[in-house]
């Protein structure tokens, strides 16, 4: 077989998902030797005795045919199988390899070295926008100056001995690059005017945003024309557009603004509340019933980011940020920690037989409590808990005689028991509470505590017979139930399917 039929077949099993060439080049072929490296073209190619350079590369298709006699084709891509033929070449010809993986080494830090200066670029960029101080922006203009001198970094490729012409000329067009890039971003941001937006209350006392995209034209989701208007007031000129609160942040992104080039008038308000696409910048009266009455959706307190020092979690500088106040769902009613006693006095006010005004109160109790007493009601239901598992435990035999009476048809075995809990669908949780009234408390008011990692869901209680069907652990707690009420404690459960 001649030695460009041998390359052609080992190109094949090594890379079997590149395009075959019709009259591809012993280069080319090398190239798709992925065993080697592209990089290693040139170094075979250039070595300078030419019989051992031809010998290498036979070695390699040999090598590679020699293996596909030993395993699968698709084993032959496989890089811990390629690794083991490359250190086979090493044993014949030890110097060409050492060229080939010291030209990989370079290639894998050049590659490295150019992220570093795309991250380097991600840098400058960032605090440079259309509101940005021109101190700031000089300041960027000089650092992107210096920081992308190929001069500078000669020293770093001298340490670590990158020492190829071409990886060298490589970095210094990144480096020209990467520099004409920041400069001319530096440019346009320092030309560009910011998008400006008002808050202000409206007259009915709910919110709004007059918007100036500095452009005669704008974008807006089909079907939401509606929430974006002309602005016919005084102050036309300045801000053309008025834009639904419930629609302001989607009609930015329709239009590509960069929350980084807004600037907002220092004249629009702080806060506002919204609940579905209702808006108010006070709890008022009306505002709360209308809460109430669509059945307590989730409520938020939003912020307006005047002074622009606010981002979210992914590093955004949003005009104005969302914090849930209260969520009502069927797992219970959540209140955030933040919430004020003027917000909680609004929205709970004439409903204090409500879970949400119960849940409310314990918030800001937990907010009034020191640490101390939260140790002291923590080790108070702990000491409560320990009460209801004695309980359990005490009357072990009669829970598991229970057990065995009801389900007596279902036994494995009775020593150690084992019951069949095959039951169908009924894999679940069951959690275990008390009607206890300072157990209950101190629980609702832990919950939303710095220690509520400290406490469990329901009573932190173990069942004499652990199972995960609701079947059985439902019957198990109907006997408990019984038992506790005998100690005067009053036991219920909640079960939840998985």
């Amino acid at each position: 077989m001649q030695r460009k039929e041998k390359l052609e077949k080992a190109v094949s099993l090594v890379n079997p998902f590149i395009k075959k060439r019709a009259e591809a080049s012993i280069e080319e072929l090398l190239k798709d030797l992925t065993i080697l490296g592209s990089g290693s073209v040139n170094i075979i190619l250039n070595y300078p005795d030419k019989e051992k350079a031809e010998r290498f590369i036979d070695k390699v298709a040999d090598i590679i045919l020699e293996y596909s006699e030993k395993m699968p084709a698709y084993q032959l891509t496989w890089t811990k199988n390629q690794e083991k033929m490359f250190e086979q070449l090493r044993e014949e010809f030890p110097e060409i390899c050492r060229l080939i993986e010291d030209r990989e080494r370079q290639k894998e830090f050049v590659g490295n070295f150019k992220k570093r200066i795309r991250n380097i670029e991600r840098e400058i960029k960032d605090p440079v926008s259309a509101v940005a101080p021109k101190e700031l922006i000089e300041k960027a203009r000089l650092k992107a100056k210096n920081a992308f001198n190929f001069e500078s970094v000669k020293e770093i490729l001298k340490e670590n001995n990158i020492t190829d012409e071409d990886l060298i000329e490589e970095i210094r067009q990144e480096l020209d690059r990467a520099k004409e890039r920041t400069l001319s971003y530096i440019d346009d941001m320092e030309k560009m005017l910011p998008v400006k937006l008002y808050y202000y209350r409206t007259g009915n006392g709910g919110v709004s945003c007059k918007v100036n995209l500095n452009s005669g034209s704008y974008r807006y989701t089909q079907g939401r024309k509606r929430a974006v208007r002309r602005n016919k007031g005084e102050d036309q000129e300045e801000y053309p557009l008025i834009v639904s609160i419930s629609y302001l942040l989607e009609f930015l992104d329709d239009n590509y603004i960069d929350y980084k080039n807004i600037l907002i008038d220092e004249r629009s308000i702080e806060t506002f509340y919204v609940f579905e696409n209702f808006v108010s910048e006070r709890l008022t009266p009306g505002f709360v019933a209308q809460w109430w009455n669509y059945d307590c959706p989730d409520l938020f307190r939003c912020s307006v980011n005047k002074d622009g020092q606010g981002y979210n979690m992914l590093g955004e500088k949003l005009p104005h940020f969302y914090k849930k106040l209260v969520e009502c769902s069927y797992y219970g009613v959540y209140v955030d920690e933040d919430i004020t006693e003027e917000e909680a006095r609004a929205i709970a006010k004439g409903r204090e037989h409500t879970a949400i005004y119960k849940e409310i109160q314990s918030v800001l109790e937990a907010k009034r409590t020191t640490l101390e007493e939260l140790e002291a009601k923590l080790a108070a239901n702990r000491a409560y808990e320990r009460r209801i598992q004695n309980i359990i435990n005490n009357n072990r035999d009669v829970i598991l005689d229970f057990l065995k009476n009801e389900f007596r048809d279902r036994i494995v075995s009775e020593d150690p028991l084992r019951i069949n809990d095959a039951f169908g669908l009924d894999c679940g949780f069951l959690y275990v509470y008390t009607s206890n009234p300072e157990y209950t408390e101190n629980a609702r008011i832990l919950k939303d505590s710095p220690l509520s990692s400290e406490i469990s869901i329901g009573l932190d209680i173990e069942f004499p017979y652990k199972s995960q069907s609701l079947t059985l652990m439902r019957a198990q707690f109907d006997i408990i139930k019984e038992v506790a009420r005998r100690y005067g404690e009053n036991l219920y459960c909640k079960c939840v399917l998985d």
